[in-house]
């Protein structure tokens, strides 16, 4: 673990001490109850006192970075944070030029205008199941449901409710009323998407089944898989472009005809997204501009039409799996978007061709065993006191979350120094999120499902210069408790129970152990030499 000065300066901001006010504070004193504090109108004004001091510290961040000496234009760096905390937003707006282009072809030819109409009373009574869901859990019950919407998905109420809106307009557009009414396009996305490749019979049979269902439309369960279909076949019969694609700096996203420029974009996204994940992704932008500037010194950027044809190759690797690249990307790496990923990618691919003379067989046997833990499958088996700095219901971010966490850390490590046992402590310590059923006790794990459990993956790595996991399954001594020790969100204390490696010769003669050495080697080296990059790097 360690710090530098460029993540010091954006990371220093402060984050104010009370920015959460639960929701349940705000009720009317009952008659004959003794006076518990401020009314309800003095609370609210105190909501909104901190929502505007919020603002404010958010606005500190959204300025032109100088990276340095060098000025990263504000337009630029808006771009660049739209995609690192604003994924869903982006996926919504395909969602919903896709759904524009189709609803006025069909007005075009003959559908009322008025069908696609949508009431705010409609829209409220369609989230009621939401509001009804966190009601009847335990876990979320006493929960403000704009505060859950909020930290799920990145969206203040009145961006959720649009997002709902345009949810309901898909339905209408591409799901009309019973299966025979669907317009030709969802037709076509059902059959090119069934299961056995028989896609006439397998619409036909949905009609069938479909029949004997109210308003001759399928199950729920069945009308979501087609809501997955429609989306994934427009996708892909339309052209989708993106920053790295070559839109000009004032334009985010282009599906087909329709554009949504960067100003507009930012606008919609920034009024829900938390300070902490706005404070890593200018992190993330002025990480990226260091790396870059420093490839240009080296002659080693990469033009648009390398990038175009090394992505597609590296892409076509996945055509044909349950996996696209987004998903693995996402979900694996921790990249907050795809195209956050492809930006990263490409300084990585630029670097490769850096280094291209170092990928010799003796510099790849040597990393190879060097981390043989990691190719041979190692595991460690390994339990975990976490200590959090997100709310454990919604997953939000809390105020000065990572310091207090850390305190609370080095509370339950000077027990466990005192002689408590390690059991003990995680009964009365450990914090987890209510669908956590391992409860810290992980087991027997390989690197990859440490990472999972600890919430790292690559893009990670880089942004907060480090990796618990990767820190526990190499270092951590066996049997003793071990901490606290920092993960991108929580601190935790670890006790290494035992560790199995092989100490045997990764043989690189296999080819898919060769692409995972020479894909590890490639990582790994970037991230050292990005590490050296970053510390010299000053920002202003």
């Amino acid at each position: 673990m360690r710090s530098n000065p460029m993540r010091s300066f954006l990371l220093a901001v402060p984050v104010l001490a009370a920015l959460f006010v639960p929701s349940s504070t705000l009720r009317a004193q009952e008659p004959g109850e003794q006076d518990q504090g401020p009314s309800p109108i003095e609370l609210q004004q105190q909501v909104d006192e901190l929502e505007a001091q919020l603002a404010a510290q958010r606005e500190t961040l959204l300025r032109p970075l100088v990276v340095n000496g060098v000025e990263v234009p504000m337009q630029r760096v808006q771009r660049e944070l739209i995609y690192l905390v604003g994924s869903a937003q982006i996926q919504a707006k395909i969602a919903e030029f896709l759904t524009q282009e189709f609803m006025e072809q069909q007005i075009a030819n003959g559908r009322e205008a008025e069908e696609f109409e949508i009431s705010d009373e409609e829209v409220l009574a369609d989230v009621q199941g939401l509001i009804e869901q966190l009601r009847s859990d335990p876990e979320t019950r006493d929960v403000d449901l704009w505060d859950a919407v909020r930290a799920q998905y990145g969206l203040d109420r009145e961006q959720f409710l649009s997002q709902r809106r345009s949810s309901m307009l898909f339905d209408r557009v591409f799901f009309p009323g019973p299966c025979e009414n669907w317009p030709d396009i969802t037709v076509e996305a059902v059959k090119a998407s069934s299961f056995d490749g028989n896609g006439e019979e397998f619409w036909l049979n949905m009609i069938r089944d479909s029949k004997a269902m109210p308003g001759g439309r399928p199950p729920e369960m069945w009308l979501n898989l087609c809501r997955q279909w429609v989306t994934k076949s427009l996708r892909q019969w339309s052209e989708i472009r993106y920053p790295a694609d070559g839109l000009p700096a004032d334009v985010c996203l282009q599906v087909n005809d329709f554009t949504w420029s960067t100003d507009e974009a930012f606008e919609r996204i920034k009024s829900g997204v938390f300070l902490q994940d706005l404070e890593r992704a200018v992190t993330e932008v002025a990480i990226r501009e260091g790396i870059r500037q420093e490839l240009e010194a080296n002659d080693a950027l990469i033009d648009d039409a390398t990038f175009k044809q090394l992505y597609d190759e590296f892409s076509a690797q996945f055509e044909g799996t349950i996996f696209t690249v987004e998903v693995v990307v996402t979900n694996f790496q921790r990249y907050p978007s795809l195209e956050a990923f492809r930006a990263r990618w490409r300084l990585l691919q630029a670097y490769k061709l850096m280094i291209a003379d170092e990928f010799t067989e003796e510099n790849l046997q040597a990393h190879a065993q060097e981390f043989v833990g990691f190719f041979q499958n190692g595991k460690v088996n390994v339990q975990v006191i976490p200590f959090l700095a997100r709310d454990r219901v919604t997953a939000g971010w809390v105020a000065n979350g990572m310091e207090s966490a850390r305190e609370r850390a080095e509370v339950c490590m000077k027990e466990l120094e005192s002689g408590a046992t390690f059991e003990a402590m995680m009964r009365k310590h450990g914090e987890f999120f209510p669908r956590d059923e391992k409860r810290g006790r992980l087991g027997a794990v390989a690197l990859n499902q440490l990472r999972q459990s600890f919430r790292e993956g690559e893009f990670t790595d880089l942004l907060t210069g480090f990796s618990a996991a990767k820190t526990i399954f190499y270092d951590a001594p066996v049997g003793q408790a071990t901490g606290p020790i920092r993960s991108s969100d929580s601190y935790y204390i670890v006790q290494v129970l035992s560790r199995s490696f092989s100490n045997g010769r990764v043989n690189l003669q296999d080819e898919r152990v060769s692409q995972l050495v020479n894909e590890d080697f490639l990582q790994h080296r970037f991230q050292t030499w990005a590490e050296g990059v970053i510390a010299r790097t000053e920002v202003k």
